[in-house]
């Protein structure tokens, strides 16, 4: 999820008494928290000021809602979408009767909404509210405004992973290069669309142009971010991925134990991005005949998702699927 949709939903605090500076003082340090990657002493900061808004503002009040949203945001970042997706739609639902949907605090909303049911696996319900915020953002505010190309961006990644490659290239092409001209090429929603088109040409097989918007994308983060940051540790995923299919093992594999370790180290053991850590390298040692040593990564996977995830999840039925072809015949 993007820290610039957090940072928009506070541009209008203005003429703040002694509790709006309260306030803001303990968001604005959950923003950092989240822009780290720290997310749950965001987490904490966001419950604060939530319970600190309703404590001295109204339930509809912009420093309310803006906390509700920063806390759901947060949530989803953590894994904890059964909790945060009420809270969008309890945020949405006043923003829509106070300020119309064509607002833009109420089209930061729905693209979280989007977001979350993106990461829930409701791909269909995911890609009409992008598609209602693309269109919303491009008449309010034009091609090439900031919000319009995350809009773009974030449905033509959606795109890809419907397997819809040929709506998802020029869109996906198109965020990029506006992005690159808007933004700068070090900007990190640039580096985002670069890595997510380097995505779409890892699905399509076109690996020489996948592995140099890859690499590009992992140098740009650890350079900006850092090795530990998400962003970063995103980029390392998708090179490991790309190694993989290019049967570049031993260099696919010292990656994704990294990434198990650095999702270990900041976000748990009970979360998304780490079970698919997991499960990557599982279907790595399976891919070269190492039964040994995808088998605890597998069961861990099985034991998990389930919990995790939910037993509808669109990635814990592939888990199981996948999994399940080679664990039992050597149990």
């Amino acid at each position: 999820m993007c820290f610039s949709i957090l940072t928009a939903s506070l541009s209008s605090c203005k003429n703040m008494n002694d509790y709006q500076d309260e306030w803001k003082k303990v968001n604005n340090k959950g923003i950092a928290f989240f822009k780290n990657g720290n997310f749950q002493e965001a987490k904490d900061c966001f419950n604060k000021a939530y319970e600190d808004a309703l404590k001295h503002f109204s339930v509809e009040h912009e420093y309310t809602l803006t906390s509700l949203n920063n806390l759901a945001l947060t949530m989803g970042e953590l894994g904890e979408y059964s909790s945060a997706k009420p809270l969008f739609i309890k945020v949405l639902e006043i923003e829509i009767k106070k300020l119309g949907k064509e607002n833009p605090s109420t089209l930061i909303t729905i693209n979280n909404l989007a977001e979350l049911d993106e990461a829930q696996g409701n791909f269909q319900i995911a890609e009409k509210r992008y598609s209602e915020v693309l269109y919303y953002r491009k008449k309010l505010l034009g091609e090439k405004h900031p919000d319009t190309l995350r809009a773009l961006n974030n449905l033509g990644a959606l795109l890809t992973k419907e397997g819809k490659y040929s709506e998802a290239e020029p869109m996906l092409k198109k965020a990029t290069n506006l992005r690159r001209e808007v933004l700068g090429d070090n900007d990190s929603e640039t580096i985002e669309s670069i890595n997510n088109l380097g995505l779409l040409f890892l699905e399509e097989k076109k690996f020489d142009r996948a592995e140099r918007l890859l690499t590009l994308s992992l140098r740009q983060n650890e350079k900006i971010h850092g090795k530990e940051h998400p962003n970063t540790i995103t980029s390392m995923n998708n090179v490991a991925l790309l190694y993989k299919d290019l049967k570049r093992y031993a260099e696919a594999e010292k990656l994704l134990k990294k990434v198990l370790s650095l999702r270990l180290k900041t976000l748990g053991e009970n979360n998304p991005s780490t079970l698919r850590a997991y499960y990557n390298l599982a279907m790595l040692y399976n891919l070269q005949g190492d039964f040994d040593s995808a088998k605890p990564y597998a069961q861990k996977v099985l034991k998990m998702s389930d919990e995790i995830l939910g037993k509808g999840h669109i990635d814990s039925k592939k888990y199981k699927t996948n999994l399940l072809k080679f664990l039992p015949k050597r149990e």
